[in-house]
């Protein structure tokens, strides 16, 4: 007993976990995926990991073999992230990490992850870094047919509440951003919403 005491406190006493890029401590959450994040051909194990020791900053990574990447926690309550799929989006040979942010709320951003140079990192929408996957408005980000180019919709009620104010942005991958390249907005009848599937004519693409 007094061994199991001792241990207890030196363990009370430690340091909490830092953000070191550590991996140990950490485990899987949810499900793994399978592709090549890399491009060099080979399939890489793609798992989302958490470790709730660690300060908020760097309790979730999502892990590609042997790289990692934190995925910081948004601004508000509720949010647990989810490694949601992995699709072609920016380009470049291999397939992106997506990474839905608050998959439990109305409002459903998620972040991209991309491998540059042995190393993983998040990729840049506009100025931002959170890429719209589903609201309670109609809300999309999907592949064109262009590689590397992406179209993110958005929408909100029009004054007459039987429209959808839309706006359409395309985007270009330039680096680890993604550049908008075009703007449009127009109405839409309610009834014809999208179908909040992200990313879903992008190659490659793995749930």
């Amino acid at each position: 007993m007094l061994l199991v005491a001792v241990a207890a406190a030196l363990l009370a006493a430690s340091p909490a976990p830092r953000c070191d890029g550590e991996l140990a401590g950490y485990h899987v959450k949810g499900k793994a995926l399978h592709g090549d994040v890399d491009g060099d051909g080979r399939t890489d194990r793609v798992t989302l990991r958490v470790d709730r020791r660690r300060p908020r900053a760097c309790r979730h990574v999502v892990v590609a073999r042997r790289i990692a990447a934190p995925v910081r926690p948004l601004p508000w309550p509720g949010t647990a992230p989810r490694l949601l799929l992995l699709a072609e989006i920016d380009g470049r040979a291999g397939v992106e990490p997506v990474v839905t942010l608050s998959p439990a709320n109305v409002y459903r951003p998620g972040a991209v992850f991309a491998a540059r140079r042995g190393k993983l990192v998040r990729l840049r929408l506009g100025r931002g870094h959170l890429f719209p996957l589903d609201d309670e408005f109609p809300t999309e980000t999907d592949c064109t047919g262009d590689p590397g180019e992406i179209e993110v919709i958005t929408s909100q009620v029009a004054e007459d509440d039987s429209y959808w104010d839309v706006t359409r942005s395309r985007y270009r991958s330039r680096g680890r951003r993604f550049r908008r390249v075009s703007r449009e907005h127009f109405q839409s009848p309610v009834g014809t919403e999208l179908t909040g599937k992200a990313f879903r004519s992008c190659s490659s693409r793995a749930q």
